[in-house]
């Protein structure tokens, strides 16, 4: 069996050996910055705040728009600014 460990660090362990079977896995992908994770939050919580309302579980619907709200605002004081499309030409 193997175990696949994310290790963010790069630390092995104090002993230089890993466990039998462990293999550890390099975060190669850039880490997140707070308005990407944030925006991605109210995207998700705006789902499932719509999900919610249609079985009229209200009370939690309204504790994920709470959350989608927070999380737009984490967007705007993140200072994001999203990039203008390109304009179009005709080729």
């Amino acid at each position: 069996m193997v175990v696949r460990q994310r290790n963010v660090s790069g630390a092995v362990p104090l002993d230089g050996h890993l466990p039998q079977g462990v293999i550890l896995v390099r975060q190669t992908s850039p880490v997140p910055n707070v308005s990407d994770v944030a925006q991605y939050i109210a995207q998700m919580t705006a789902e499932l705040v719509q999900m919610a309302t249609n079985v009229e579980l209200e009370l939690l619907a309204y504790f994920l728009d709470m959350a989608r709200i927070e999380s737009e605002l984490a967007v705007t004081r993140s200072g994001y600014k999203p990039k203008p499309p390109a304009p179009f030409e005709c080729p």
